[in-house]
């Protein structure tokens, strides 16, 4: 399943929740969770952190499809056993400077966090396109070895000689200049986000 809706429905009737129940809890109307289950909506980062706490699911999995049906592979021990890595705050790259892994210097910063990306290293988002899901000034961890290209996924491509944030194909809520769908390289992917305060 790559839908974020599918996955919403599927964790909320795993849970036994009507779309009036989930909405209530989650406090939004009915219609939005049913726009959400069609795919015509997503819902924001905030308020998919407050659903997977109701569904008893993993944001993640919600997000991007994976940890497992509704998050429980990712256990605790799995967790601990998941070992931390100290990875490198770099400036946002230019075409003719990336590499692989793509760190084209200065390392400002090293950020240690519990991440089973295999080659790990972040950027400070700063494309307004793409603030709904990478807000500007938050970090985003990617992994340089991006594997198989994913529906609705988002990847540093090399577009126009330029490294842009898109999605493959479609995400949710993506207008199509946040999208890439003709085959091009896809130089990271992004694995999670964190906001800074």
């Amino acid at each position: 399943m790559t839908n974020i809706g599918e996955r919403i429905k599927k964790a909320r009737l795993a849970k036994g929740l009507s779309q009036v129940e989930l909405a209530g809890a989650a406090r939004v109307s009915q219609p939005t969770v049913a726009n959400w289950e069609s795919g015509s909506h997503a819902p924001r980062q905030q308020v998919i952190f407050r659903i997977a706490k109701i569904l008893n699911s993993s944001s993640h999995w919600l997000m991007r499809g994976t940890d497992g049906e509704h998050g429980l592979t990712l256990t605790p021990k799995r967790y601990l056993e998941t070992p931390i890595q100290h990875v490198p705050v770099t400036d946002w790259p230019a075409a003719n400077q990336m590499g692989r892994p793509p760190l084209p210097g200065p390392i400002h910063d090293y950020i240690a966090i519990s991440t089973t990306a295999r080659k790990p290293f972040a950027l400070i988002a700063n494309d307004p396109l793409m603030a709904d899901t990478f807000p500007v000034g938050s970090m985003i961890i990617f992994d340089a070895e991006p594997g198989d290209l994913t529906p609705g996924a988002c990847y540093l491509f090399v577009v126009e000689d330029t490294i842009r944030l898109r999605y493959w194909q479609n995400g949710p809520q993506a207008s199509q200049a946040q999208c890439v769908s003709e085959p091009c390289l896809a130089l990271a992917r992004a694995h999670l986000t964190i906001r800074q305060h």
